[in-house]
């Protein structure tokens, strides 16, 4: 049908025909085509002709809008609704074009920029009551009431959440929310945690947990209950669910979006590869018979190149997945028993457990470390080159504290490079305090002590005095802060 009226069409029906193509990849999750046959839809408009479809060039552009979205191009997103707003007014579609307002609070959601999402959350919200919209406004509303939970606004926070319940139509006669928005109750939690009704605060946020099962749901859920647990001095609660928070949160998601987003770029340059493709295929058509067979017994030897270092990479990739993660169970059984510490008396047995699984871990590191001995044989220079250690000298040069974050950070690298020192401070666990154990691993990274004391945030005095301490209490000799130094950074 696209080929007939491209052929022809009236520039209209043109434009109708790419715009129902594009319409027919999207829905079969082709996005790169279906952002071709928009663009192909938008680009057969003539907006000098009287009888120009304005209405079907501005769903030309929201589709595209969409598209982008889902594909992590934010900013092409807000250029496509912007023109999609502008040709829906032009058309005379406004419901379309209020729903392009709308749309962009989820863009500036996704970009950061808080006073953006309030700004665009009320204007679509007076947008849509001038126009009797009002159970869209107040679904607009609600979309900026974490922003205003964050600044404190809690009254007019409550108002959009009182509006959002009795006009948006997502609510039983029993005040339950339809399924899949459970992540109202996290709002509503918060909300309630910050005018101190904990009670109420911790029913919403067991209600989300309870009702909503996905993985959104249930990390916010979880961070609620820490936050109000926290609220409450129970630390025993809050630990509990800020533990299966970071469960469900670990940094593994930043870099699957990090790989989505490069494979969404790639899919949008597929047209382009696709054509060069065709054009490689028909030079090769004219070349010789000899020429053809040389080629094909290059490519042979190549794909079973490629698939003899595939299987290496592979195994070195699953090798170095297993060692990682070794590295990040040993840290986490450091971290619990650190804590666990000064409820030694009642906690012994967990404590136990963990130190025994301390030993298998940093085995298991160790094994691997030796292994990896043979194609590392400089790890200082590897340790220069790695990107978390120049962030830490980042915070080094503008007297940083470093978060809870940032410290497992350090830890992980002393664990990756120098296997013997974090095996060495495991032994000696009962005998430090976490500001002892840090003062350890930071000093083997090559950080002064004054960087060290910014770092902790104590004073450099202090610094001093547990260096010379711990001189006594590892090594048992009498000595100064050097001396102390240069034992640790000999740890390989």
């Amino acid at each position: 049908m696209a080929d007939y009226f491209n052929r022809w069409g009236t520039s209209n029906e043109r434009m109708q025909a790419n715009y129902l193509l594009g319409c027919a990849y999207k829905d079969c999750n082709e996005a790169p085509m279906a952002i071709h046959f928009f663009k192909e839809a938008i680009s057969k408009a003539d907006t000098t002709d009287n009888d120009c479809n304005y209405a079907l060039l501005s769903r030309a552009y929201g589709q595209m809008a969409q598209e982008f979205y889902n594909q992590f191009f934010v900013q092409e997103q807000l250029e496509a609704l912007e023109k999609s707003c502008y040709y829906a007014w032009k058309g005379g579609d406004t419901l379309v074009a209020l729903i392009c307002n709308e749309y962009k609070i989820y863009a500036f959601t996704r970009l950061n920029m808080p006073d953006s999402v309030i700004y665009y959350a009320e204007l679509s919200a007076n947008e849509y009551r001038e126009h009797g919209y009002n159970n869209n406004a107040a679904i607009a509303q609600m979309q900026c009431v974490d922003e205003l939970l964050d600044r404190n606004e809690t009254d007019k926070a409550k108002q959009y959440i009182n509006q959002y319940e009795q006009e948006s139509g997502y609510f039983d006669s029993l005040g339950n929310i339809t399924k899949g928005r459970e992540i109202f109750y996290h709002k509503k939690g918060r909300y309630y945690l910050g005018i101190n009704h904990l009670d109420s605060a911790e029913y919403c946020f067991r209600k989300e947990l309870k009702e909503g099962k996905d993985f959104n749901n249930q990390n916010a859920g979880a961070i609620g209950l820490a936050e109000l647990f926290t609220k409450k001095h129970l630390p025993d609660s809050a630990a509990k669910y800020a533990l299966y928070g970071y469960a469900m949160n670990d940094s593994l998601i930043k870099t699957r979006v990090t790989a989505e987003t490069a494979k969404a770029q790639s899919l949008y340059d597929y047209t382009r590869f696709q054509k060069k493709a065709y054009e490689e295929e028909q030079r090769a058509n004219q070349t010789t018979h000899l020429l053809f067979l040389t080629g094909l017994m290059m490519m042979i030897g190549i794909v079973i190149t490629y698939k003899k270092l595939s299987d290496i990479r592979r195994k070195e990739r699953e090798q170095q997945e297993r060692f990682l993660q070794n590295l990040r169970d040993l840290d986490k059984a450091q971290t619990e028993v650190m804590n666990l510490k000064t409820n030694a008396n009642s906690l012994k047995e967990i404590i136990s457990e963990k130190e025994h699984n301390i030993r298998l871990l940093s085995e298991k590191i160790r094994e691997y470390q030796a292994q990896k001995t043979k194609n590392k044989k400089d790890a200082e220079i590897e340790l220069q080159e790695n990107t978390d250690f120049k962030h830490l000298q980042n915070l080094a040069a503008i007297g940083a504290l470093l978060s809870d974050k940032e410290l497992s950070t350090a830890r992980m690298l002393v664990m990756q490079y120098f296997p013997e020192l974090y095996v060495f401070l495991s032994k000696h666990l009962y005998q430090l305090n976490p500001t002892m154990y840090h003062t350890c691993i930071l000093l083997r990274l090559h950080f002064p002590a004054s960087v060290i004391s910014n770092f902790l945030g104590v004073s450099p005095g202090y610094i001093s005095q547990i260096r010379a301490e711990m001189l006594s209490t590892l090594f048992n000799i009498e000595g100064n802060q050097k001396v102390f130094d240069a034992m640790i950074r000999d740890f390989k």
